[in-house]
């Protein structure tokens, strides 16, 4: 991205910065999460902003929920934190089995009855003391398609199996970016139609500090 461009960007930030002190909601998860970072418009800013809340993100591009160097997992920091807010599974999908013939992959990431595997056992770790957990379902893919178009139904099966999760744990809860992002609606998505451009990241950043809001004690 050019400088001047850049700066055009972040002039549309304004004064709408993240609130200061010390973080109390940490969020973790892949691209989706840490897309418009640059600019002050990724999701977790977008949630601290609502709730008035300072946020910790250590959500990276390209990160699985399963092994590697950029493993999710590993992101998590020990902490007193009100919420930690997860996202993740759509690369362990698409680069383990290409969102083909994936049974195997999905029962790692979470299996069918929602109690085992990486995502509870990141989410129940997460969950400690005081704090909750806020996992984060995948929006619908765009009508323009994208490189994630052919995992629909294996994300599809994730959310299922991560709401089983939620259902059954009092301090997990589950939300689905769906109702946020209209694939209908190319402005919703960045460029690649994959990630949630500005507008998409601060309608999906709403609609999570909300459902963490209406859940509070």
């Amino acid at each position: 991205m050019r400088p001047v461009a850049l700066l055009a960007l972040v002039a549309l930030v304004g004064c709408a910065t993240a609130p200061q002190g010390q973080p109390e909601i940490l969020a973790l998860g892949d691209s989706v999460m840490a897309w418009n970072r640059v600019t002050g418009g990724d999701i977790p800013s977008v949630i601290g902003r609502q709730l008035g809340q300072p946020v910790l993100s250590k959500a990276v591009s390209g990160a699985e929920m399963m092994g590697g160097a950029n493993a999710i997992q590993s992101q998590y920091v020990p902490g007193n934190w009100d919420w930690v807010v997860i996202d993740g599974g759509a690369n362990d999908l698409r680069n383990t089995c290409g969102c083909n013939q994936c049974d195997a992959v999905l029962d790692q990431l979470i299996s069918a009855n929602g109690q085992s595997g990486a995502i509870p056992d990141l989410a129940r770790k997460a969950a400690t003391g005081p704090t909750r957990v806020l996992l984060m379902g995948y929006y619908g893919t765009s009508i323009a398609g994208g490189s994630f178009a052919a995992c629909a139904d294996e994300l599809d099966i994730l959310a299922d199996r991560m709401t089983r999760l939620a259902t059954s744990e009092d301090d997990i809860l589950f939300v689905s970016s769906k109702p946020a992002i209209d694939t209908t609606d190319l402005g919703d998505y960045f460029l690649d139609h994959v990630h949630p451009s500005r507008r998409g990241s601060e309608k999906i950043g709403t609609l999570l500090a909300q459902a963490m809001a209406a859940s509070a004690p």
